[in-house]
């Protein structure tokens, strides 16, 4: 019994499948208009012509005409093909991105897209103090380095930069010799008193007017005489040294070595013994052993 039911349910939706087709055949077919005596025709579509071309907003419209002369409206469906203008700038690209749009003439649809993103910021300068560069937010001192700040005032980056140590400013006429090979001035930036080396030409420091000795005390260079040029990194320069006794000792206790003109030849003095002679100017220096 199941299975019967189930037979007639089958028939009865396949006859309600073709009652549903044959209408939509036969409006197909009576589209067409014009004679035809022979009722077996079928119509075939011998010529196409475009009354009114789809767009983007409307349909078109097509008449096809049948080799029996009968002829038949069709309807063409819209097309996906706007007529675009020119992009307009909407937001203007900066350090963010920016956006343009464009306007189809036919069906008024708009398409958008981003404007790719500059690397130009607009720093900003309403801070206290700020320029083009920012404001300073850790002022630079005679010895240590000072910091600028500046930030974008669109995407609010910031960047930061060193600001070069002021150095010491010193107070005319304040220089005054420590003795040795020292001499203080007062710098009036950080108002502290500073020590530093004397800077020696033919054998005066040209800021305290400390007067040294040229004359070698228990030295005896092996050199007398020794060219450098700037080419050259350093020289070592050789030498002896005796003792009060005239006997030759490696007893370095005191000893220091110095150029008669800073200007010409620079003098390191190394804890080793050896001396190193730099070429800093053009000319002819002397160097001294001093204990």
């Amino acid at each position: 019994m199941r299975t019967l039911t189930r037979k007639l349910l089958s028939l009865l939706l396949v006859f309600t499948m073709v009652c549903a087709m044959v209408p939509a055949a036969m409006a197909a077919e009576t589209d067409w208009t014009g004679e035809n005596t022979d009722p077996d025709h079928q119509h075939s579509v011998q010529d196409t012509q475009v009354t009114k071309a789809a767009t983007c907003k409307e349909e078109g419209i097509k008449t096809e005409t049948c080799s029996c002369g009968a002829t038949r409206t069709v309807t063409i469906p819209k097309t996906n093909e706007h007529s675009w203008g020119e992009w307009e700038t909407v937001t203007p690209a900066t350090c963010k991105d920016g956006l343009q749009k464009r306007t189809c003439s036919v069906c008024g649809a708009v398409e958008k897209q981003p404007i790719k993103a500059t690397q130009e910021h607009t720093w900003d300068k309403t801070a206290s103090g700020a320029d083009e560069d920012g404001w300073v937010t850790t002022p630079a001192t005679c010895t240590e380095k000072g910091v600028k700040t500046r930030k974008c005032s669109v995407c609010e980056t910031t960047e930061t930069a060193d600001i070069p140590a002021l150095g010491h400013t010193p107070l005319a006429d304040s220089y005054k010799s420590t003795g040795g090979s020292e001499h203080s001035y007062y710098c009036t930036t950080c108002q502290k008193t500073i020590t530093e080396a004397h800077k020696w030409s033919n054998g005066e420091c040209t800021l305290c007017g400390e007067v040294r000795s040229t004359t070698p005390v228990d030295g005896d260079f092996k050199k007398s005489s020794i060219t450098i040029d700037y080419s050259d990194d350093y020289v070592v320069l050789d030498y002896t040294l005796t003792d009060n006794a005239g006997e030759e000792t490696t007893n370095l206790s005191g000893v220091d070595a110095y150029s008669d003109d800073d200007n010409i030849v620079d003098v390191d003095f190394r804890s080793d013994g050896t001396i190193r002679a730099y070429a800093v100017g053009s000319g002819t220096a002397t160097v001294y052993l001093t204990i």
